[in-house]
């Protein structure tokens, strides 16, 4: 019977919180073992405490997260033993932590927010911001500071076993401030030597943490000195800027302008324009210097005739030929300058004339040969305009016109020998006339017995050049050339018919031009 009795007799207890947050606080345990009578009872709590012959109820805190194994010994009468064991779960807090890309800056400061927070065992689900000006539950918030302030930044996560993290909290996290005004002035921004030093004096204004970059305008280093000097080496024109910053997102920068710009060196002067030039041509005379930018006035002086101007290029006009001297001041702002002068050679010109073989003509085609008469007579090109639709670039060229008319021939000649060239033009009137004679004749009588005496008078018409003389062609055989001048001729007809009168006239130049033929009867 005692032998049943041992079998049935079992250890057993209750817990009434198996499992919470670390700390986990209030844990009883109360032996509930069955079957018989506990007589004595050892407790391991697992947490280190162990109560021997304890009663049946015990309590502990745990304030470890882990897994705690919980045994009781349970001695029944009759000395039998049983043992039960449990387990108790306490689960970590997580551990709030965080970070931001820019804890400072101006108005309106955008401040990102990164959880870091961690937990040994589960996830973390739930994230409490307290951002200073405002709360977010996002896991990473973005918040904008509209004010300038410290703020401090509070972080309380909890994770999945419904576990809370201490709060983390850093004051003056965020700090905002109105934006920097930034300034300065320098000690001196211009020599006309280098090198050249600079004393830059920092004159920002604005509250904060504020950071400084310098960019010299000559390629070299930025430096973040508040007030700096700087050595120019290389003569030119320098952009200075001063960037005044707090945190990432927030700056201002100035920088300086043609009155503050660095000035450093003397401008090299250059005129650009032909050496040999004509009288009357105008050419343009370019002034340039070197570090570009450098060179602000400019002056020109001109030998000729005194002229002067304060343009970067400027037009002149050379009224006589001869040697001058052109001269060209480039200067800095600041009254550093570099004068260059240059040796201008002045041609007159050609002198332009022609002549033509043949000036008068009374038949076509009319050929002629032009002559150039034009000094010098080397290195020049030639455009020959002859009146009648048609040129030529010979030096001599022969032409051949075909129709009459009056034609104004024209002919520019210019100098090659000098860029843009040296050009004249002489036009003549109507130098080239062409016209084609008209002549006609009557006579008395036009019918009479033989002997018949015939007077016959000419006349001419459209004449450019004097008549050399008449050839009266009687029909009978009977040819008279009259070279006086006179316009009448005169013949006998001793011979009964009907004959065809005609005269020709012949021109000094040999042009050949006969009227149309008259019959006279004479009869027996």
């Amino acid at each position: 019977m005692s032998g049943f009795t041992s079998v049935c007799q079992t250890a057993d207890f209750s817990i009434n919180v198996s499992s919470g947050c670390v700390p986990l606080s209030g844990v009883n345990f109360t032996d509930i073992s069955s079957g018989g009578t506990v007589i004595s009872r050892n407790w391991n709590l697992g947490n280190g405490t162990i109560i021997n012959n304890g009663p049946a109820t015990v309590g502990t805190n745990y304030l470890l997260p882990g897994t705690f194994n919980v045994t009781l010994t349970a001695t029944f009468t009759g000395g039998i033993i049983r043992t039960v064991s449990k387990n108790v779960i306490v689960h970590p807090k997580p551990v709030a932590n965080f970070s931001s890309n820019d804890t400072a800056g101006c108005i309106t400061h955008n401040a990102a927010f990164t959880d870091l927070s961690s937990t040994s065992t589960g996830t973390i689900t739930n994230w409490q911001w307290d951002l200073g000006a405002g709360g977010s539950t996002n896991q990473n918030p973005t918040f904008s500071y509209t004010n300038p302030g410290s703020y401090q930044v509070s972080l309380i996560v909890r994770n999945s076993w419904g576990c809370s993290s201490e709060a983390a909290s850093r004051p003056a996290f965020i700090r905002v401030y109105n934006r920097p005004t930034a300034s300065f002035n320098t000690n001196a921004n211009s020599s006309c030597t280098a090198p050249f030093t600079v004393q830059f004096n920092n004159t920002t204004t604005g509250a904060g943490p504020i950071t400084y970059e310098w960019d010299f305008g000559d390629g070299s280093p930025t430096s973040t000195v508040t007030n700096p000097s700087h050595t120019y080496n290389a003569f030119g024109v320098y952009r200075v800027r001063l960037t005044a910053r707090i945190g990432n997102n927030c700056s201002h920068s100035v920088t300086t302008n043609f009155y503050t710009d660095i000035y450093v060196g003397t401008p090299t002067a250059a005129i650009a324009s032909p050496d040999t030039v004509c009288v009357g041509n105008t050419i343009l005379f370019s002034g340039s210097s070197t570090p570009a930018g450098l060179g602000y006035y400019s002056r020109w002086l001109f030998s000729d005739d005194g002229a002067t101007s304060g343009a970067a290029s400027v037009n002149h006009v050379f009224d006589n030929p001869g040697d001058f001297v052109v001269r060209y001041i480039s200067s800095t702002y600041y009254g550093c300058a570099d004068t260059v002068y240059k040796n201008i050679h002045v041609k007159p010109g050609p002198v332009v004339d022609f002549s033509a073989d043949r000036t008068r003509g009374c038949s076509l085609p009319f050929t002629t040969n032009f002559t150039s008469i034009t000094t010098p007579t080397t290195g020049l090109a030639y455009v020959w305009n002859f009146g009648d639709g048609n040129t030529s670039t010979d030096p001599n060229p022969s032409h051949t016109y075909t129709y009459a008319g009056n034609f104004t021939v024209r002919l520019t000649v210019t100098d090659t020998s000098i860029v843009d060239g040296c050009s004249a033009t002489i036009v003549k009137n109507s130098y080239i006339q062409i016209r084609i004679p008209t002549i006609n004749f009557t006579f008395v009588p036009p019918v009479g017995c033989r002997p018949l005496p015939v007077v016959a008078t000419a006349t001419i018409g459209s004449m450019v050049e004097a008549l050399d003389y008449l050839i009266w062609n009687w029909g009978d055989g009977t040819i008279d050339t009259i070279r006086s001048g006179s316009l009448i001729g005169s013949h006998i007809y001793t011979t009964a018919g009907t004959f065809n009168i005609q005269v020709s006239l012949v021109t000094v130049s040999s042009c050949q031009v006969s009227s149309i033929v008259r019959p006279v009867t004479v009869i027996n």
